[in-house]
């Protein structure tokens, strides 16, 4: 991990949080999820999981849409609440059915847990 500072104290003071938050087993690194896309996070899930259910077809159908959307080129860390809203206020504008929309989500939360 490394990080540049304006001050030596910042420096200092970072090592100390930081060097705490290991030692007591709080600190999370995040590294990988901010490496790994949303679409990456998607298309695993279509290939390992997607096929042991018994709609796969309709899954795949939609993980496929998901992956036309703008949000699963961001990184995993960076998709945010507020790019969720906007995906799911542009699909009732379009007039997609509630259900619909539902069932897409649903297949974005085993990718934030």
């Amino acid at each position: 991990m490394s990080r540049t500072f304006d001050t030596f104290a910042d420096a200092l003071q970072f090592k100390a949080t930081t060097v705490s938050k290991i030692d007591g087993d709080t600190f999370i690194d995040k590294t990988r999820e901010k490496r790994t896309r949303l679409s990456t996070v998607s298309d695993l899930y279509m290939t390992e999981e997607s096929p042991k259910k018994r709609g796969v077809k309709q899954e795949i159908n939609r993980l496929l849409a998901w992956n036309k959307e703008d949000i699963t080129s961001y990184p995993i860390i960076s998709v945010e609440i507020t790019d969720i809203v906007a995906w799911r206020d542009r699909c009732v504008s379009e007039g997609k059915a509630l259900s619909t929309i539902y069932n897409s989500l649903n297949l974005l939360l085993p990718a934030f847990k």
